[in-house]
Order: structure tokens, then C-alpha cells, then sequence
């Protein structure tokens, strides 16, 4: 069977995935012909609209509750009384009905609910709310570009796979105008940089092969230079660092977070190494690539619904999410470390017990 999107009829609705034929008073969406779609439409539809997938016997917040895809959790919901108990039910049922908006396509109507949401807190100066309601906005700007309808891929299995190979000529074919020896891209690594002022700094690299996360190539760089706010020198760290081992195997393509200043930064690290594999930035502000031609560079602005734009962005997002967890990480550790430094060996158990009770 295909495989549907299904959202139960309770008190508390819960979002889950089904493969059986559609029964009883759930609501449901799809078919839709693979896992992967799906879940990489709940991914996004998640962030936007926090829902929750633990059984209806949950006492405690579940695990997604810590991630901000929870929230509220109707496990915590139970525990509350009177008002606040009926003002988080509402804002979780309110959740569900705009996920149910946005997978009946209905994402004009959202927009104008989260925007008019966004300017009310900012008028009355609740920057923070209106801020996370700008975050939904550009999240559901993001979805826009990617989601297709369920009828599209029932018509067409094959969609999300000439998708991809859309993508990836029209990256060739506008890359080539700059470097005439490009042969077609199939392979492409993306790298970007994480730290707090110099500190904890870290470095990605993610690959894709025919559009797609080929994860077993997927590197991690600790940076080992000084730690004084210089992405540049970061980044052409983690360049040379990834160069030299020639027993990975090259890309088609290196595409760097950043514009002019990053793309120096690594040409000079490939030239030292006379490695000339074409290599493109994508600057965060305009979502412009950035192209070294000849003694100069050129900057390309694609159109918002570009399928080679779409291949960039995800790379670039990738990269980021793989860089920022990693940067997490290394943070974590170094603050568990000092805390077990700084406190006698005879207090370490209890110290555990308290950083990590369930």
C-alpha cells in the first residue's frame, strides 16, 4: 500500500504515518509513494507546527517536547487545571488545524494568520513572540518551495527522482558559462563553519551524490587554531585539512556558506595545492551564487523557484544543521568537563544524578 499521513479524532490528535487502507474516524492525506517524502514534508510541517506521536498512555513530555517539535505536550497539558489547561489545549488543537491547512494546501491562508500573528506581538512590543513567528514564516517560505501535491507523485512515482536530475543540469548547464571544462555534477561536498566568537569552533562537510545525503562521506573538522573570531582562517583550515586526504574521493563541485571573502580564502588553499575543481559560495543575504571567473567574481541571483537554487539551499541548510550539531557537542562536552574539574572526585555521582535524571 502507499503511505498516508494520518491525523487521529481525539482530545489530543496525534500525527502519524500509515500504510494500511484508510479506516475508522482519523482524518488522512496521501497516498503518497515513498517514506522519504513524507517525512521530509512532517520535518518541515513539524517546525512550523509542533504536534506530538507518543502513545495516548504518555505521563511524561515526550522526548520531542526538548526539541521545540512538542509543544505543548499533551502529556504536560494533563497535568494543568482550569485556564492554563484550557489555553494550552487550545494552542496544541490550534497546531493541528493549521497542519491540517497546510497538507490540504492551503498555505496562502497560513501565511496570513502567522503574519498577522507576527505584527500583532511586535506592536505591542513581544519581540520574542514575534520573532518566533517570523522564524514559521520563513520555515513554511521554505516548504513552499519544495512540497509537491500527493496527486503529483501518485500521477508521476518517479517525480522526486527527475526532481533531482532537473536540478542537477541546471546547475551544470549555468556553471559551465564559467568553467567550459565542468563535466555534468553529480557529486558535490558543501562546507560551513560554527562557533561562538573563535570558541568551540567547528567545521562541516557534507556530500550529496545525484541530489541526495550520501552520508558515509559526511566529515567533521574541530578547528585547532587559536581561538579568535576568524571564519576565513577557519575555513581555509578545514580546506586543507580535507585536501590532503587524497584517498576521499573529489566532488564535482565545492560550494563554501559565504561570498567573495570565503571563496578567496579556499582559492588560495587550492591553488597552493593545485587542486581545480570548480568551487562556487552561496551569500546568505540575497541567496545569490557566488562565481570566481577570471581575476573577479560574479555573482548569479537565481529566480525563487530555480531547480538549481533549490539543490544549493539544501546543501547549504546540510551543511549548517551538520556543522551547528557538532558545535553542540563539543560545547556540551567541554561544560561537563569543567563541572567535573571543578568539583571534588567524592561529588561526582551525585553530580551525575542531578545533570542526568530522566
Amino acid at each position: 500500500h502507499y503511505i498516508y499521513i494520518k491525523i487521529t479524532k481525539e482530545e489530543f490528535p496525534r500525527v502519524l504515518l500509515e500504510r494500511f487502507d484508510r479506516e475508522g474516524r482519523s482524518v488522512y492525506f496521501g497516498p503518497f509513494p515513498s517514506t522519504r517524502i513524507v517525512r521530509d514534508i512532517l520535518r518541515f510541517a513539524r517546525s512550523i507546527f509542533p504536534y506530538c506521536t507518543q502513545r495516548r498512555s504518555g505521563k511524561r513530555a515526550c522526548f520531542y517536547t526538548h526539541l521545540g517539535l512538542c509543544t505543548p505536550c499533551p502529556a504536560e497539558i494533563k497535568k494543568e487545571t482550569g485556564e492554563i489547561y484550557r489555553e494550552k489545549r487550545q494552542t496544541y488543537r490550534e497546531n493541528i488545524k493549521q497542519l491540517k491547512m497546510l497538507l490540504s494546501g492551503r498555505v496562502t491562508g497560513i501565511s496570513r494568520i502567522l503574519r498577522r500573528k507576527m505584527e500583532h506581538h511586535a506592536e505591542k512590543e513581544e519581540y520574542e513572540e514575534a520573532q518566533g513567528y517570523k522564524e514559521k514564516l520563513d520555515h513554511l517560505e521554505t516548504l513552499r518551495k519544495h512540497i509537491f501535491t500527493a496527486d503529483a507523485y501518485i500521477e508521476n512515482p518517479q517525480l522526486f527522482e527527475e526532481t533531482t536530475q532537473r536540478e542537477q543540469k541546471e546547475l551544470t548547464t549555468l556553471l559551465k558559462a564559467y568553467f567550459p571544462h565542468m563535466k555534468e555534477i553529480h557529486r558535490i561536498e558543501c562546507y560551513d563553519i560554527s562557533n561562538i566568537s573563535g570558541k568551540f569552533a567547528v567545521g562541516s562537510c557534507v556530500v550529496f551524490v545525484d541530489g541526495m545525503p550520501e552520508k558515509k562521506g559526511y566529515r567533521r573538522f574541530k578547528i585547532k587554531r587559536e581561538e579568535t573570531p576568524n571564519d576565513f582562517a577557519m575555513l581555509r583550515e578545514i580546506f586543507e585539512r580535507r585536501l590532503k586526504h587524497t584517498e576521499w574521493q573529489f566532488p564535482d563541485l565545492f560550494v563554501v556558506d559565504g561570498g567573495k571573502p570565503q571563496l578567496l580564502a579556499v582559492l588560495n588553499v587550492c591553488k597552493n595545492l593545485q587542486i581545480t575543481i570548480p568551487l562556487i559560495g552561496i551569500a546568505k543575504r540575497f541567496e545569490e551564487l557566488v562565481i570566481p571567473y577570471g581575476a573577479t567574481f560574479v555573482k548569479v541571483k537565481l529566480a525563487q523557484r530555480s531547480p538549481a537554487l533549490h539543490l544549493i539551499e539544501r546543501l547549504r541548510d546540510e551543511a549548517h544543521r551538520f556543522a551547528h550539531t557538532y558545535h553542540e557537542t563539543v560545547r556540551l562536552r567541554n561544560l561537563i568537563g569543567g563541572l567535573t574539574r571543578a568539583i571534588p572526585e567524592k561529588s561526582y555521582n551525585g553530580l551525575n544524578t542531578l545533570m542526568f535524571k530522566p
